[in-house]
């Protein structure tokens, strides 16, 4: 029989997955910035794309230092 991990366990895989995502969604931006928005709206991507693959970045690499004050809800 398979045991539930802590909910400190669950919330590392959340944040980890949800940073995963948030830099996956930053390459697609980056990648629709450069090949298929307008000029004008280019610069604009390009930024949202870099603050969210520095997010995403952060979240997945931090996520193992999630503190008990999180899980608890303290």
């Amino acid at each position: 029989m398979h045991s539930v991990p802590p909910m400190r366990v669950r919330w590392r895989r959340v944040l980890a997955a949800a940073g995963s995502l948030l830099a996956a969604l930053a390459v697609a931006v980056s990648a629709y910035a450069m090949h298929a928005a307008h000029p004008a709206a280019r610069e604009r991507l390009l930024l949202a794309a870099a603050f969210a693959m520095v997010h995403g970045v952060a979240l997945a690499a931090l996520a193992p230092w999630v503190p008990r004050c999180l899980v608890s809800g303290r």
